[in-house]
């Protein structure tokens, strides 16, 4: 259990880790992120577990507001808005009756 666990938020310590200051680091680092979900995650996925889902959504999310509507204030505001959301999701999970 533990480690499934530590698998879960993989993507969110490397994402942490990553030096994201230029564009095409941004781009490259989130596409690599959104790799590891997938194949790190995809049993998770398939049996459409909370962590892997919501964290799959915000990377995608993440991605498609820089790169294709080009929101530069995102990146600004980017480790605030992933433990705003990292935040979220434990309480979401508490409130659903299934933590992480």
């Amino acid at each position: 259990m533990a480690m499934q666990l530590i698998i879960g938020f993989l993507p969110w310590i490397i994402f942490y880790l990553l030096p994201l200051h230029t564009a095409n680091q941004f781009k490259f680092g989130i596409a690599v992120l959104l790799l590891l979900i997938v194949l790190t995650g995809y049993k998770d996925l398939k049996r459409k577990f909370f962590l892997p889902w919501c964290t799959l959504i915000f990377f995608i999310g993440i991605f498609i507001s820089i790169v294709i509507f080009e929101l530069s204030w995102i990146k600004t505001y980017l480790y605030i808005l992933s433990n705003s959301v990292l935040a979220i999701l434990a309480l979401g999970s508490l409130i659903i009756g299934q933590p992480f």
